[in-house]
């Protein structure tokens, strides 16, 4: 199981709408010590990207589209103009900093990796999507799993041991002690559409919400729309949402190592 700590990421590593983007290694970064990328051709379904402690990354049997949409960030819906052969050609990779980084200057190191090896250049562009708002569907409460929390686990994490106890994994989403926005980048992660907070929850909470990755209910657990509101007393209304797009202009297969 994964920590909620997780949930922190931000999606957003963009600046200009319309601005031009060459994946390129700034002077003022740090660049990876050693990298090395080959081309995984085993037949797992599954594949794992594995931050390091020092600042370092590890994946196996990843497709590059993945690896774009680390470097920047991305909903899936976010990214355009993706090659065919992105989606179905998998890396494995081992970088790794001359020095303890930040994760976010692994992300910078990653995007000049992208650059030097993948030769990938991309501009970025305002598009509107149909997408969804996340708003209460009561007046007066809200669902019997949605709390507001006692505690502060952005700040406190490390002394405050109930923080521990926050889950995500595929069909449960356990948030202890954090802002509402870690709800709304998972149900956009699900939903693969914008989605906008418009809960008016402006206060760390306590959530437990579990349902089926199914489209139709399984069992005991209902899909996402209906544990929203069964569970969390919250709802998905249709919206029209502008978001910004990262289109690839360029991306070709790295030579090997």
């Amino acid at each position: 199981m994964k920590s909620a700590h997780w949930l922190t990421m931000a999606f957003w590593s963009f600046v200009w709408i319309g601005q031009s983007v060459t994946a390129q290694r700034d002077s003022a970064t740090p660049q990876f010590d050693v990298a090395s990328i080959k081309e995984n051709r085993g037949t797992d379904t599954g594949g794992t990207m594995q931050p390091m402690p020092d600042g370092g990354i590890r994946s196996v049997h990843m497709p590059a589209v993945a690896l774009v949409r680390y470097a920047y960030e991305l909903a899936n819906y976010q990214l355009a103009g993706v090659p065919d052969w992105a989606r179905n050609t998998y890396y494995d990779i081992n970088a790794k900093p001359a020095a303890q980084v930040t994760p976010q200057q692994t992300r910078a190191m990653f995007r000049g990796l992208l650059a030097d090896r993948f030769k990938m250049t991309a501009h970025r562009e305002s598009r509107a999507f149909d997408g969804f708002a996340l708003v209460p569907s009561r007046s007066n409460s809200f669902g019997p799993n949605l709390k507001r929390s006692t505690v502060d686990c952005e700040t406190d994490f490390a002394s405050e041991p109930t923080c521990r106890q926050g889950i995500f994994i595929p069909g449960r989403l356990a948030l202890i002690g954090r802002p509402i926005e870690g709800l709304r980048l998972i149900v956009e992660e699900f939903t693969n559409v914008p989605v906008v907070d418009e809960t008016g929850i402006s206060w760390n909470v306590d959530l437990d919400l579990r349902w089926t990755r199914d489209i139709a209910p399984s069992g005991d657990l209902p899909a996402l729309p209906t544990a929203l509101q069964e569970q969390l007393g919250l709802r998905l209304d249709k919206r029209r949402v502008a978001r910004e797009v990262l289109v690839i202009d360029h991306l070709e297969k790295p030579t090997p190592d």
